[in-house]
């Protein structure tokens, strides 16, 4: 998850490049692959220029995008800042003068505070830049993938649904790159897919995404109803309707 073409290339413009291929190795394509991800490249509104690079230096790629529940993702990102670099978040609040929140629900309600309030009048760039940061730009999906398909074709752009059975991911993965790149009995994908890998990170106080629905229920219900329409934009370009069930999806309790 290097962000090449995005982040590192705007932070080192000069060696971007030459760390780039340093990290991938020699491939030609069909004997061997290799792979590229970074979820910032869905986000080409923050960087416009991310799918016309890709397609000028992979012009052969394969693109795979795997997205999830928009309102769950905050919550996982919430966490996942909090855990790995809570700098990161603070900072937002703190070089505005606003106390940094003490959990998701006093995060949430900055993000939907009403720019007329006399809060968000008092602290317009704190409320704009944290809903820019963190809402206005993640999970609308429909946007970035639309820049991809135009780009690459939609029938080199696999979405697949986070969450859904790793068999069928698999399978859905080897029909997309090919079977004769990847056949099934040089690459054990589904078994890979059964097997259970211990992660490299382990948050001991995070319970995963689904865990935010008994947590911070009215939280996701306001989230819900901020992602209806990029949810609906995404079922229309897809031609599937999972991303509306994600409108109104509750777990059993």
């Amino acid at each position: 998850e290097g962000h090449f073409l995005t982040h590192i290339r705007d932070s080192d413009p000069d060696e971007w490049l030459q760390q780039y291929a340093q990290r991938l190795p020699w491939t030609d394509g069909v004997h061997n692959i290799t792979l590229n991800k970074a979820p910032s490249y869905i986000n080409t509104r923050d960087h416009p220029d991310v799918v016309d690079l890709a397609k000028s230096l992979l012009p052969s790629a394969k693109i795979v995008a795997s997205v999830c529940h928009p309102s769950l993702r905050l919550y996982s990102e919430y966490e996942h800042v909090l855990s790995r670099n809570p700098q990161k978040l603070e900072v937002h609040y703190t070089q505005h003068g606003v106390e940094p929140p003490e959990n998701f629900t006093e995060f949430v309600n900055h993000l939907f505070m009403d720019d007329d309030s006399e809060f968000c009048q008092e602290k317009y760039p704190f409320c704009k830049n944290l809903r820019h940061n963190f809402l206005d730009h993640h999970g609308k999906y429909a946007f970035g993938l639309r820049e991809w398909m135009d780009a690459y074709g939609k029938d080199n752009v696999l979405v697949v649904q986070m969450g859904e059975n790793e068999e069928i991911t698999a399978k859905k993965l080897l029909a997309h790159v090919g079977e004769t790149i990847l056949p099934p009995n040089e690459y054990s994908w589904i078994t890979l897919a059964q097997k259970k890998e211990k992660p490299a990170f382990k948050n001991e106080v995070y319970e995963g995404r689904e865990s935010a629905y008994r947590d911070f229920p009215r939280e996701i219900e306001m989230l819900n109803k901020f992602h209806e329409q990029s949810n609906q934009e995404l079922a229309d370009l897809l031609g599937e309707d999972f991303p509306l069930e994600w409108n109104s999806h509750w777990p059993e309790p």
